[in-house]
């Protein structure tokens, strides 16, 4: 494991660091949160995959799950699975 910061997943992100932003967040105007426009027709379709993260095993990095290399029973990113 490197000396460099690593990333947390959101669960464990201290409340001193977390609260600012969601207090910041709850108290914006609304003219600066939302886009209020005429309503207009819209096609959608799902995407064909999700944004579930995960946190690597050997680093600690917190990743979407779809970039995951599995290596040995073990979720690795691409340096710790020796592939870049």
């Amino acid at each position: 494991m490197s000396s460099e910061k690593q990333a947390s997943p959101p669960t464990k992100i201290p409340d001193g660091i977390s609260q600012p932003l969601v207090d910041r967040v709850m108290n914006m105007p609304a003219k600066n949160l939302y886009q209020i426009s005429e309503v207009f027709d819209c096609t959608w379709e799902p995407a064909p995959h999700t944004f579930e993260s995960v946190v690597y095993d050997e680093c600690g990095e917190m990743v979407v799950e779809r970039n995951t290399h599995q290596q040995n029973g073990k979720v690795l990113c691409i340096p710790c699975a020796g592939e870049g």
